[in-house]
């Protein structure tokens, strides 16, 4: 529709799947049950499927822009991640703001452990923290890249194999847990 290109019904049926069993893997994780405000509602479902509805179209949408454009991708991703940051800076104010939690408004002071009370928007960073931004960082950019040479779906399938990676290496490996057939099935 946007690219004047057709999937065919297998194609189709390969990312229901893969949404699906990402979805059901997610929720396997939470547990199911959870306490006061943590349960999931109706209204916390619409917004995360409307927020995984828009995110799909804006990559769409930007793997479009990219593809139709001569400019090097590492000009393209710089435009890209200007606007991000003046969204995010914007929204850091609009959460706080608007957020019954006094923990989501960094201008206010907050608990960041052992009783400490700090503001601002980088309080409790360490060096974890530093890392997976890098981390996530340096996805961006290689799942741009993906996108701008290949396709927002070819992106897509191989982002989700972080899934993967995050319960086998992270519970299984450095967690010493055991597996479990079906979030691990379900991973897979």
């Amino acid at each position: 529709w946007i690219f004047l290109r057709a999937y065919t019904p297998l194609e189709w049926l390969a990312l229901l799947l893969l949404t699906l069993s990402a979805s059901v893997f997610v929720l396997m994780q939470d547990g199911g049950g959870g306490h006061g405000s943590d349960k999931l509602t109706l209204l916390g479902v619409v917004f995360v499927l409307s927020s995984v509805g828009l995110s799909c179209l804006g990559s769409i949408l930007a793997e479009k822009v990219m593809k139709a454009s001569n400019s090097p991708f590492y000009i393209q991703k710089v435009h890209l991640e200007v606007g991000g940051l003046l969204s995010a800076v914007v929204m850091l104010f609009v959460s706080g703001v608007v957020s019954s939690r006094p923990n989501d408004a960094f201008w206010q002071e907050r608990d960041i452990g052992g009783g400490q009370m700090a503001s601002g928007p980088f309080v409790a960073w360490d060096e974890k923290i530093v890392l997976a931004l890098i981390a996530t960082l340096f996805q961006s950019w290689l799942g741009g890249l993906v996108a701008k040479r290949l396709s927002t779906v070819t992106r897509a399938v191989a982002q989700c194999l972080s899934l993967l990676l995050i319960y086998f290496v992270g519970d299984l490996i450095l967690k010493h847990l055991s597996l479990d057939w079906p979030t691990g099935s379900m991973a897979c």
